[in-house]
């Protein structure tokens, strides 16, 4: 995947990413990163190579679907980056150092009942200043939930990259920098067609499939937002302090959900395991491993049909 950075820092993050290369820094442990910088100079609308005290309470807040590990990684980078912006003699304030990771974080399972009262809400959102709210919320929160998409895989998506007869879409902005493919269920791909009925006969195949009236593509942080008031109006607690339920934590329902009904259809899971692990996007078997201990808390016993060696404490590695 092609690096793109359209911010006023872009020539000072090339620059560095040119320094981090060169002392062996592998592309897929920054790229990620520098992203996020870079989308949030351009969503913050920075002019100049400033970084003050406002921009960075906006920075901690930025990406507010985050778990502690991600927003720990993308803070200390940082941190490093604009040390290095400092060094070249330009004003820029340092973010503080962000605080030792909690080890509460926990995974959130929605139970039956909340889904459907949670997307009951979720079709009735709209907004007056954009019509384009009430048709593409109930597709972006149904891909996060029956595909166990990632926010900014799914909202990344370009007009190209979804075959409406198929029902195929194809990731290319993921967390590994690695191309992949999901399938929609029948009724998914019908809500995917009527969609782009409604919304497409204007956009160009490079356009984002999911935007604004304008072609703007969505943010993280309205999607986020829709999350939020979509618990209040559902009356599902937020407990915050890593313990849910966040954006991501459809992720880990799709998960959890889907080893259970592969269990119940009789499957071994060691041997589901390695699927499940390509198609959510994992860079290593062990990440969907640990969803097994979230299966058998939730279920009964399945966790007695797995190797004991699928038995792993719960972290922060659930990604």
């Amino acid at each position: 995947m092609t690096l793109q950075l359209k911010s006023v820092f872009k020539d000072l993050l090339w620059n560095y990413r040119e320094i981090l290369l060169s002392i062996g820094t592998k592309p897929v442990s920054i790229d990620r990163q520098i992203r996020f910088l870079d989308d949030f100079f351009i969503a913050e609308e920075v002019k100049d190579i400033v970084f003050d005290k406002e921009l960075i309470t906006k920075w901690y807040k930025f990406k507010p679907e985050q778990g502690e590990l991600s927003k720990f990684i993308r803070i200390s980078f940082s941190r490093r980056f604009l040390n290095y912006v400092r060094s070249l003699g330009y004003d820029v304030e340092i973010p503080r150092k962000p605080r030792n990771i909690s080890s509460n974080q926990q995974c959130y399972i929605y139970n039956s009942e909340e889904i459907l009262k949670y997307f009951k809400n979720i079709d009735s959102y709209y907004s007056i200043k954009d019509p384009m709210v009430a048709l593409y919320l109930p597709v972006i929160f149904r891909i996060l939930y029956s595909c166990g998409t990632r926010i900014g895989e799914v909202l990344s998506i370009k007009v190209k990259d979804v075959d409406l007869e198929t029902g195929i879409i194809l990731l290319k902005e993921t967390k590994n920098e690695k191309y992949r493919q999901i399938v929609v269920s029948d009724e998914l791909k019908r809500l995917l067609r009527q969609y782009a009925d409604k919304c497409l006969y204007l956009k160009k195949q490079n356009d984002y499939f999911f935007s604004h009236i304008d072609r703007r593509r969505v943010s993280e942080q309205s999607i986020y937002r829709y999350h939020r008031k979509a618990l209040s109006d559902a009356n599902i607690n937020y407990m915050g302090g890593g313990l849910g339920p966040r954006l991501h934590d459809w992720r880990h329902t799709f998960c959890v959900n889907s080893l259970f009904n592969f269990e119940k259809r009789g499957c071994d899971l060691n041997n589901v395991l390695p699927i499940l692990m390509q198609y959510v996007g994992h860079s290593r078997v062990l990440s969907t491993e640990r969803y097994l201990k979230l299966v058998a808390e939730h279920f009964d016993d399945v966790i007695n049909k797995t190797n004991d060696t699928t038995l792993y404490i719960l972290g922060d590695d659930y990604d």
